[in-house]
C-alpha cells in the first residue's frame, strides 16, 4: 500500500473528480472508487481508478479516505458513516463531504463555518455522520449548491414553469470542479477535527440565476428561446449568504468560477 492510496466511497460526480485530480497529484497512488452500481465504472478505469461496488467485500483499511455519499440515497446514512471510520486506517486523513443545508440561516444573513445548525431532519441527519467522523479524527467540507453544466438548481428551474418559491431567494453555489479541488486540498493539508465551507462567496438569486441561463449562448435552445421559470412566492425563507473566507485562507484554496454569473458567460461548451 502506497502513503497516498485513497479510498472513495461515493465515487459519483464529485468523487470522480476527486479521484480523477489526487491521481494527478500523486500519480503512484492507488485509488478505490467505490459505487453502488457499475454504471461508470468503465469511466473510472479510463481515470486511472479502480472501480469496486459497495457490494463487494470491504477492502483493506486505507491511508486516505473520502466519503461523499448523499444521505438521501441511503436508508442507514449513520451507518455508512461508521462504516468509512472503519475503513480508514487512522493516518493520511480522513474527510466527508456535507452540505450547507446544516446551518440555521434562512434570513438572508451570513453563513460562515461556525454558524449556528439547524435541527430540521435533513439537517440532523447529515450532522449525526459528520459527528461520526469527526469523533474519529475526520475533517468536513461542507459544500454550497453544486453545479456544471448538466447538473445544478439551474437545471432544474430549465425543466420547471412555476414554481412556489419566492425569486429574491438566494442561492450559494459552488462548480463540481472547485469542489474537487477544494476536496483535494482538504485531504492534503486539512486539519483533524476541522470543519470548512466550500462555496464562491457570490449568492445569486433565483431569479438572476434563471435570467442568466435563459440568456446564455450555452443554454440557448435550437428549437426555440428558452422557458424561464416564473416564481411564484412572495414570503418563506430567503436562503443564507455563505461566506468562505476563513476556508481559503486556511486551506490556500481558491475557486476557479468565482460567479455563477461568469461561469456562465464565459463557458460556451460542455
Amino acid at each position: 500500500m502506497a502513503p497516498k492510496d485513497l479510498l472513495i466511497i461515493g465515487a459519483g460526480a464529485l468523487g470522480r473528480r476527486v479521484g480523477r485530480s489526487w491521481l494527478a497529484h500523486h500519480p503512484q497512488a492507488r485509488v478505490l472508487a467505490e459505487t453502488r452500481t457499475d454504471r461508470f465504472h468503465p469511466a473510472l478505469r479510463e481515470d486511472g481508478m479502480v472501480p469496486r461496488l459497495r457490494s463487494d467485500p470491504d477492502p483493506p483499511a486505507m491511508p486516505y479516505l473520502l466519503f461523499s455519499v448523499p444521505p438521501s440515497s441511503q436508508d442507514d446514512y449513520a451507518g455508512e458513516a461508521a462504516r468509512a471510520v472503519s475503513l480508514w486506517l487512522g493516518e493520511g486523513r480522513l474527510l466527508i463531504t456535507s452540505s450547507t443545508a446544516v446551518y440555521a440561516e434562512e434570513g438572508g444573513g451570513r453563513c460562515v463555518e461556525g454558524s449556528p445548525l439547524a435541527d430540521s431532519p435533513r439537517a440532523m441527519r447529515l450532522r449525526h455522520a459528520e459527528e461520526c467522523l469527526l469523533t474519529a479524527g475526520a475533517l468536513v467540507v461542507r459544500l454550497a449548491g453544486l453545479y456544471d453544466h448538466e447538473r445544478g438548481p439551474h437545471r432544474v428551474y430549465l425543466r420547471t414553469r412555476t414554481s412556489p418559491r419566492r425569486p429574491d431567494g438566494l442561492i450559494s453555489l459552488i462548480h463540481y470542479d472547485d469542489a474537487a479541488s477544494l476536496c483535494v486540498q482538504a485531504l492534503s493539508r486539512g486539519h483533524a477535527g476541522a470543519i470548512y465551507l466550500g462555496c464562491d462567496d457570490h449568492p445569486i438569486t433565483r431569479q438572476e440565476l434563471v435570467r442568466a441561463v435563459v440568456c446564455s449562448q450555452r443554454y440557448r435552445s435550437a428549437t426555440g428561446p428558452l422557458q424561464a421559470c416564473r416564481f411564484t412566492g412572495a414570503e418563506g425563507p430567503l436562503g443564507r449568504r455563505c461566506d468562505s473566507a476563513w476556508t481559503r485562507q486556511a486551506l490556500g484554496w481558491e475557486p476557479t468560477y468565482r460567479r455563477f454569473l461568469d461561469w456562465v458567460d464565459e463557458t460556451e461548451e460542455p
